[in-house]
C-alpha cells in the first residue's frame, strides 16, 4: 500500500429493516452503487448520481451512509459475501466448493470496478481503508480452514497461509475477468488443485532443507 489507511466512520446500518420496502430500497441503492462503481470507479462516483439512478432521494442515502466511503464499503460487503469453507476433511474439495459458491454471485462489471480500485485508486486513503477491510474479511473467512489443514498435516507446517489465501482468491477472480462469467467448477478445481499442490511441494521442500 502506498498510504496508511486512516480510520473511517463505521458503516451505518441502524434503522434498516430486514424486510419490506426499506430493505428493497437499501438493496436497490447498494446494487446501483456496485454497478456505477464498475462503470466509473471510486474517484468519480457521486452519491447524488447514485440516488438519481436508483430512483431515491439523496437524503435516503445520506441518512444511512453519510460519506461515500461508507456507501461503497456497505455495497461491497453486500456483494462480496464470503462464507467460510466447510470441513469435510478434503482440503482441495472444501476450497473448490467454497470458491464455486462464492463466484456464482460475481458480476463482471463490479469485479472490474473493484480491480480498478485496487490497481489505480489505492493511493486514495478512503479506497485504501476499504481494501484493507476487504482483505481482512477474505483472510479471516478462509484462514481457519487452512490453519486447520496445517495442524492436521494437509499442508506443511511452514505454509504461508496468508499468501496462500491471496493466491487462491486472486487467481479465481482473474478467471472471472478473463472469461467474463463465473468459471466452471472444473476450472476452479484445477486452480485450487494446482495452487495447493504447489504449496505442499514448495513448503515441504523448505521444511526439508532447514
Amino acid at each position: 500500500m502506498v498510504s496508511r489507511a486512516r480510520r473511517l466512520p463505521p458503516p451505518k446500518f441502524g434503522g434498516i429493516r430486514t424486510g419490506g420496502r426499506s430493505a428493497r430500497v437499501v438493496d436497490r441503492v447498494l446494487e446501483t452503487t456496485l454497478t456505477m462503481l464498475g462503470e466509473f470507479g471510486y474517484g468519480t462516483l457521486r452519491i447524488d448520481e447514485v440516488a438519481a439512478r436508483a430512483g431515491v432521494n439523496k437524503t435516503t442515502i445520506y441518512r444511512r451512509w453519510s460519506v461515500k466511503s461508507q456507501l461503497v464499503a456497505a455495497a461491497l460487503e453486500h456483494y462480496h459475501v464470503i462464507v467460510p469453507p466447510r470441513d469435510t476433511g478434503d482440503l482441495v474439495h472444501d476450497l473448490t466448493e467454497n470458491f464455486v459458491e462464492s463466484v456464482s454471485r460475481f458480476d463482471v462489471n463490479v469485479t472490474r470496478g473493484l480491480l480498478r480500485m485496487i490497481q489505480l485508486e489505492q493511493h486514495d486513503p478512503e479506497v485504501d481503508a476499504i481494501l484493507v477491510d476487504m482483505r481482512k474479511n477474505v483472510l479471516s473467512s478462509r484462514r481457519t480452514r487452512l490453519d486447520l489443514a496445517v495442524k492436521r498435516g494437509e499442508l506443511p507446517r511452514r505454509t504461508d497461509v496468508v499468501l496462500l489465501v491471496y493466491m487462491l482468491s486472486s487467481s479465481v477472480h482473474a478467471q472471472v475477468l478473463k472469461l467474463e462469467q463465473a468459471p466452471s467448477a472444473e476450472r476452479i478445481a484445477d486452480i485450487v488443485g494446482i495452487i495447493v499442490g504447489g504449496a505442499r511441494a514448495r513448503w515441504a521442500d523448505v521444511r526439508a532443507t532447514r
